[in-house]
């Protein structure tokens, strides 16, 4: 398995992380966890429609783009955002990383609304980096607010809870979501209703402790992972 570079944040200042969620240890370990899956993504997915939910500063979509996939030519990458800043700072990070922006597609929307049923069952690599923290429901909700970006509400799953139901709708018979979650999200629980509800497999992609998380990337697929 190669090792890919992380992209390139340089065309960013500290100012401007406060406008939209700046890489911290959830986004580098959802990188770790597509790295390790490069073989399986390349020769089983081979994705030709990649969408990121919510997707900041742009790491985790250039990453696939640039990095993970670059040999996938005709693969097109769709992220949403609610956030008209997030979706600017994502097509500058894909830019000025290598990205054609021809293959790039950002779309201001809550979650996914909007792209079904358009994308159903078309999505091969589903990614969401959610806001899981654990909050109360006020600071939860569809906000252009960088709060947004990190607060879950009650147990840091109303986001997650309302995004679940849409990801057998979305994924083709081939594709795959990462998910990242904390121990307090009760991932487990998640893996356990995603089967029951919708017979989708899943797997732990990555699991690391930061500082007082312990931060897990869940992967979901109609198809049994190999």
């Amino acid at each position: 398995m190669p090792s890919f570079p992380t992209p390139s944040l340089s065309h960013f200042k500290s100012a401007d992380y406060h406008r939209f969620y700046e890489p911290a240890e959830d986004s580098f370990l959802l990188l770790d966890a597509l790295e390790s899956d490069y073989d399986y993504l390349q020769n089983h997915v081979r994705p030709t429609i990649c969408l990121e939910v919510g997707s900041g500063s742009g790491i985790v979509t250039t990453f696939l783009a640039t990095q993970v996939l670059a040999q996938q030519r005709r693969t097109e990458y769709f992220v949403t955002d609610l956030n008209w800043a997030a979706l600017e700072a994502t097509q500058q990070t894909c830019v000025q990383n290598g990205l054609d922006s021809s293959r790039l597609h950002p779309i201001r929307t809550d979650l996914v609304q909007g792209l079904l049923p358009r994308l159903r069952h078309q999505i091969d690599i589903l990614v969401f980096n959610p806001p899981y923290a654990v909050t109360s429901s006020d600071e939860c909700g569809t906000t252009t607010a960088l709060t947004a970006s990190w607060a879950g509400g009650i147990d840091g799953r109303e986001v997650i809870d309302r995004f679940l139901p849409q990801i057998p709708q979305l994924l083709s018979s081939k594709g795959v979501c990462y998910l990242v979650t904390i121990e307090q999200n009760r991932p487990q629980e998640i893996m356990q209703w995603m089967w029951q509800g919708f017979r989708l497999y899943s797997a732990v992609a990555a699991k690391r402790k930061a500082g007082i998380e312990l931060l897990y990337i869940l992967k979901f697929s109609p198809s049994p992972f190999p």
